[in-house]
């Protein structure tokens, strides 16, 4: 079933010149700006039998500069194991990257940060809103410098931790100039193994971490992430 379109009377496209045009005069460049506001008003991709073919776009930084060498991830989503990536391509030396997706079941998402870089991530589909085939526009990426969470786990009678997973709750907490284009909930949950959490390309991010070991001991985290900065903590279990 094709997903029904977004609602977006005159009030809105109204609202978002008046944003465009003063990120515009604070000197932000047009590729940025155009990005920034088309991920807070992008809409469902179409679902369905995808014919695969040719993807490509840019990844930049906050003023426009191309970041080459950061990988973009392929996925194919609604297939039976969404979480494994399908295609993996470096951004050239000026931030481009092009590759081919197969054809498949369910729509694309591309991925692209990590490491010093916050997570950004895009829907692609190779079909309109009545399934039929087109060409999908380029899909571009402003990136904004990653939060890191680190967390050691220590056991009093030294014998070794068998790991778990964590649960991030929050809101993304931007501030400054930009934060209304950010400011929106964050729940997600990562697997770790051993005693060491480590988690790059976060969102700057204040609310909770929820720790559950394997053993079913479960600790609680405040967190606030800074942009750009390492939040490191430690508990002796």
């Amino acid at each position: 079933m094709a997903p029904e379109p977004n609602a977006a009377g005159p009030g809105r496209h109204a609202r978002l010149f008046v944003v465009m045009t003063a990120l515009l005069l604070l000197g932000l460049p047009l590729l940025v700006v155009g990005q920034m506001l088309r991920d807070r008003v992008q809409g469902p991709v179409t679902r369905g039998a995808q014919p695969g073919g040719e993807l490509l776009g840019r990844v930049v930084d906050a003023h426009g500069e191309p970041v080459a060498g950061v990988a973009v991830e392929l996925y194919l989503r609604g297939a039976k194991r969404p979480d494994v990536v399908v295609l993996q391509v470096p951004t050239d030396a000026d931030g481009r990257y092009r590759l081919h997706a197969p054809a498949g079941q369910g729509y694309y998402e591309l991925r692209t940060g990590g490491g010093a870089w916050m997570y950004a991530r895009r829907e692609a589909s190779f079909l309109d809103a009545q399934g039929e085939t087109v060409e999908p526009p380029a899909f571009d990426f402003v990136l904004r410098p990653g939060s890191s969470l680190v967390v050691e786990l220590r056991r009093a009678d030294g014998l070794p931790v068998d790991g778990g997973e964590v649960l991030l709750d929050g809101r993304w907490s931007s501030s400054g100039s930009f934060s209304f284009l950010s400011d929106r909930p964050f729940s997600e949950t990562y697997a770790f193994e051993g005693a060491r959490i480590e988690l790059a390309g976060l969102p700057p991010l204040r609310g909770r971490a929820r720790i559950t070991l394997r053993s079913g001991k479960v600790l609680e985290l405040p967190l606030d992430l800074a942009p750009g900065e390492v939040m490191r903590s430690s508990f002796e279990l």
